[in-house]
């Protein structure tokens, strides 16, 4: 049975999410992630394949800003408490 022509069986540069059952923007349009969320999830699926450790800094990267935008208040009084 042949593939319907879709968004989600086109990829700009690279093959790296079409291999995957779940794709990670399916996944995040369905639980209804915000931008950070939905990077952090895009950069875990994909490092082995494409951006290896820069993706993983990148999850890092996203996870703080995270912390510091959705949890401010909680992060800054972990940060005093650990100083």
């Amino acid at each position: 049975m042949a593939k319907r022509n879709t968004a989600l069986n086109k990829q700009v540069k690279g093959n790296h999410y079409k291999q995957y059952e779940i794709q990670p923007v399916e996944y995040c349009q369905k639980n209804r992630l915000n931008m950070l969320e939905s990077n952090i999830v895009k950069y875990v699926t994909r490092h082995q394949d494409k951006g290896g450790a820069d993706d993983v800094l990148k999850i890092i990267h996203c996870a703080e800003l995270l912390l510091e935008l959705e949890y401010e208040n909680q992060y800054k009084r972990k940060q005093q408490t650990d100083s």
